[in-house]
């Protein structure tokens, strides 16, 4: 109904703007008169439909034409309609105006919304069990990116304390590299590798979740299993994190540049087009130039 005429818009006997003549005209014949080809899984699509007419206190009026082999009749309704008119005699090209049909359809409808109330509900079960997942790492992100220096160097140590890295190591990457430089680096380091693990959690849980129904065939229940095995994938997902992040934060090292390339490379004069002599693989005038052109 609402892709008929846009939701909250009344088709205006008449026309737009309102032509007294002919609205007086239609009025007299009824008013708006809407034809429905087939009956909706939705009651409530129907009724909407129907309510296109008889808007603002204008007369109006519906009708709808349905077939046996529409998909809703056929596969909830039809064989209890097809034996009334086996049993009444009734050609198949002769309309049937009668309650018995509408009921059958209405109850047709009614095991459609039941059944997909059933599926929703069942894929919500499913959703929670993801979304409790998300709730805490959003949970999680938050709070480091929240937290100041001292509190940051807190974290860190504790979590290479879990991991078996001695306070001491940590202390001698801080002399090497700054302290305020590798609470920086360790920062962002940790977020780049949250965000990419979860990434995978969140495939890893999509390809769980399209397998699990499986486990039916072992008379183990679908949605038991993939809250066990989600929860025990939601444990690893962070002591995967834990562990990738000790390593990636014991193994930083200041690397210093070498720039002696500048006296001996950039004394030549150098196309704008031609590699740039840094190495890097980019025109001269993309990579260097700006700085010793």
């Amino acid at each position: 109904a609402t892709n008929m005429a846009g939701r909250g818009v009344d088709i205006i006997l008449g026309g737009n703007p309102q032509n007294k003549e002919e609205y007086e005209k239609i009025k007299k014949l009824g008013g708006l008169h809407v034809i429905g080809t087939e009956r909706h899984e939705a009651r409530r699509i129907d009724n909407q439909l129907r309510g296109r007419a008889g808007r603002q206190g204008d007369p109006g009026s519906s009708q709808f034409f349905i077939s046996l082999e529409d998909e809703l009749i056929r596969i909830f309704g039809g064989e209890k309609i097809k034996a009334l008119m086996e049993t009444l005699n009734i050609p198949e090209d002769h309309p049937i105006e009668s309650k018995i049909v509408s009921k059958a359809i209405d109850e047709a409808q009614a095991r459609v919304e039941g059944f997909n109330f059933d599926l929703r509900k069942h894929l919500l079960e499913y959703d929670s069990v993801l979304n409790l997942h998300r709730e805490r790492v959003y949970k999680q992100r938050k709070e480091i990116l929240e937290l100041d220096p001292s509190r940051w160097r807190m974290k860190i140590i504790e979590i290479l304390e879990k991991e078996g890295v001695k306070k001491e190591d940590f202390e001698k990457k801080e002399e090497e590299i700054g302290k305020e430089r590798i609470l920086e680096i360790s920062k962002y380091l940790y977020l780049r590798i949250l965000d990419s693990l979860w990434i995978n959690h969140l495939e890893n849980m999509e390809y769980l979740r399209d397998s699990i129904s499986l486990r039916a065939y072992g008379q183990k229940e679908p949605l038991v299993e993939y809250k066990k095995e989600g929860n025990l994938m939601f444990k690893n997902f962070f002591e995967t994190l834990n562990s990738t992040f000790v390593k990636a934060v014991i193994s930083l090292k200041l690397e210093k540049r070498d720039n002696s390339f500048e006296s001996k490379n950039f004394k030549k004069k150098i196309g704008r087009n031609e590699p740039c002599p840094c190495g890097s693989g980019k025109k001269y005038k993309k990579c260097c130039w700006p700085k010793y052109g």
